[in-house]
């Protein structure tokens, strides 16, 4: 791994000093180096990935987003702009982002190791207690969340639309106008993405294929609610990934390769909603790769947003998300209609937001790093790397290792939503917030997810030693 940073260190001076392309290119491929070999160590002394883990797909996206995207498009830029015509990749701003990126992978992947070096330690998949409190949660979640959709509808009159086109998503762009000064409406779906790991988990105190079959139910339904009217690919593909993690801390293992599988089919369906969304090139295997740029697009946007002229905005954008994004216009009839993450996608590339009808229309995040660099300057991309994998470690941490009911819903929202993150850290937090405040009732309730007695076959999955150290 050292000899990895060293020339990575090397390639990043020729690059930052002589503009070199291939010296930046070679900075990308350092850093997927150096992600290789902490996964490999990831791997060796845990015995296999671990699915609860939000680490993992952490830093999968964003070596994805920010090391291989650069690679590509050192080929064949075409493939990943999703934007064409607003964001552009001049040559020169391309190496500067392409080394800082690279660098700021590096530092995800120090963060991910600084802290305490010891094990995780989780023996066997544990069978919950029959906790009262998340089927209450479960049922709550459930009916708010189902009653915000059809609200959405409702509102948007769309309700006279055949099942059919509703399903489809052609009422997505009347759904979205909804959400203009009525913020209460995205809390509703946070409860829906909430409700499938809260029936998982009921599901897992005592399986039985009734409990089953309701859990499998609500999370169909709720795929469909989220994915068709509302139209957003994410919160529909994340509902299995959190029942994934449930069962797999609380019932079965889920294997390495088992994972894998998983993984590719929820990969493959999110490029097939692209697709069916006009998405699609012509751009063969590349172009099919590259559709996935068209939500992880925050190199491109790192590329426009380096501006050394850019006055910084020491953390105000952050604060803006954190604050304002769920506080009701009812609250603050002065609530401004762009801030935050918005206000950063206008800075980068003026024009965009009008053209695409405003913030209730559409709204193109730019990106981690790029907000980094619009708040903090080269130092926030390579800081703000290094804090969010060393906090979420820390996160996983605790919770692991705590098991409560709440713990395990928190890790079955962590994990699939770190596409979220990549996006952007303001938002993500707030959204954050709001989790934790649905899910405090369960840190009220006396019931717990740990075993008090026998549970079930033993299982050992995760090493009991002292000395396991994470990715690098």
């Amino acid at each position: 791994m050292k000899v990895v940073v060293l020339i990575w260190c090397a390639l990043a001076v020729v690059g930052l000093a002589t503009r070199s392309h291939v010296a930046a290119l070679g900075c990308s491929a350092a850093s997927l180096a150096a992600v290789a070999l902490a996964v490999s160590r990831y791997r060796r002394a845990r015995g296999g990935l671990n699915v609860a883990d939000p680490l993992m797909p952490l830093i999968g996206l964003f070596a994805y987003a920010y090391a291989v995207v650069p690679l590509l498009e050192g080929f064949d830029e075409s493939a990943f702009l999703s934007l064409p015509g607003y964001l552009d990749l001049p040559p020169t701003q391309f190496r500067i982002a392409a080394v800082f990126a690279s660098g700021a992978l590096l530092c995800l992947l120090l963060g991910a190791s600084s802290g305490p070096r010891e094990a995780t330690i989780v023996a066997a998949p544990s069978r919950p207690s029959d906790s009262r409190a998340v089927l209450v949660l479960a049922l709550v979640f459930s009916l708010l969340g189902f009653a915000s959709v059809l609200l959405i509808l409702y509102t948007a009159g769309a309700l006279h639309l055949p099942i059919g086109d509703i399903l489809r998503g052609r009422a997505r762009g009347q759904a979205l106008a909804t959400f203009s000064g009525r913020g209460y409406l995205s809390v509703g779906l946070v409860l829906l993405t909430l409700a499938a790991p809260c029936w998982a988990l009921w599901a897992c105190a005592r399986p039985s294929r009734l409990r089953a079959a309701v859990c499998a139910l609500v999370l169909l339904a709720a795929m469909l609610a989220l994915g068709g009217p509302i139209g957003s690919r994410l919160f529909a593909l994340s509902l299995p990934v959190s029942v994934v993690v449930v069962v797999h801390l609380h019932y079965r293992r889920i294997s390495e390769l088992q994972a894998v599988a998983a993984g590719s089919l929820i990969l493959g369906a999110g490029v097939l909603v692209l697709v069916l969304r006009g998405g699609a090139g012509d751009g063969g295997a590349l172009g099919s790769v590259g559709l996935l740029a068209f939500t992880l697009d925050g190199f491109n946007f790192l590329v426009n947003a380096l501006d050394p002229e850019a006055p910084l905005l020491w953390g105000r954008s952050l604060v803006e998300d954190g604050l304002l994004t769920y506080l009701p216009r009812g609250l603050w009839s002065g609530k401004p209609e762009v801030y935050g993450f918005v206000g950063l996608q206008d800075q980068v590339v003026p024009g965009l937001l009008e053209d695409f009808g405003g913030a209730s229309s559409a709204t193109f995040p730019v990106g981690l790093l790029a907000e980094g660099f619009l708040n903090f300057g080269a130092a926030g991309v390579l800081l703000l790397a290094w804090f969010v994998s060393a906090a979420l470690r820390r996160i996983r941490d605790v919770t692991m290792n705590e098991r409560s009911a709440f713990a395990v819903i928190l890790l079955s929202w962590l994990v699939p939503n770190q596409l979220s993150l990549l996006r952007g850290l303001g938002q993500f937090l707030a959204s954050m917030a709001v989790v934790v405040v649905l899910l405090s009732p369960l840190l009220l309730s006396t019931s717990s997810s740990q075993p008090r007695g026998r549970s079930g076959p033993h299982r050992p999955w995760q090493a009991s030693t002292g000395d396991v150290t994470d990715p690098v």
